[in-house]
């Protein structure tokens, strides 16, 4: 996957966008909170669709949004590098399997403990890392 691929890719994310860093070496992909809390409530307006535990999910994840105060990072993309660099989010245990490879660091940026950076597409493969984005996104999206 090249940059733009990338990029493309981790746009399509619900209430996804991204912005620039002030150095423009990295692409910070956010989560756009009001965005995400209007279509949860959108979805609780409909309530006699939902099932109990989605009416629960969505009602949690309507208090866990509220009490954001800013658009969470869910990856961070590297400008300017070969191969291609990026950072998700992993639990602690994911993440500490995934630092047996070579190429898969911790972050410099976040949480060293459960953000990791993945350089280029050899020892993760392709199929892997798109699962490792989603990941990130359920996480983030879900906190």
């Amino acid at each position: 996957m090249t940059f733009d691929e990338l990029k493309n890719f981790l746009l399509n994310f619900e209430h996804s966008y991204c912005e620039n860093d002030d150095q423009n070496s990295i692409v910070l992909f956010k989560i756009n909170l009001e965005e995400m809390q209007k279509a949860t409530e959108n979805k609780l307006e409909n309530a006699e669709e939902l099932s109990e535990f989605e009416i629960n999910k969505f009602n949690s994840r309507l208090k866990k949004i509220i009490d954001l105060e800013q658009d969470p990072i869910f990856a961070i993309l590297h400008k300017g590098n070969f191969p291609v660099r990026f950072e998700v989010k992993a639990d602690k245990n994911l993440s500490r399997l995934l630092r047996e490879k070579e190429s898969v660091v911790p972050s410099k940026l976040l949480d060293q403990n459960t953000w990791n950076m993945i350089i280029g597409f050899g020892q993760i493969p392709k199929e892997e890392a798109i699962d490792l984005i989603s990941l990130s996104y359920q996480l983030v999206s879900e906190a």
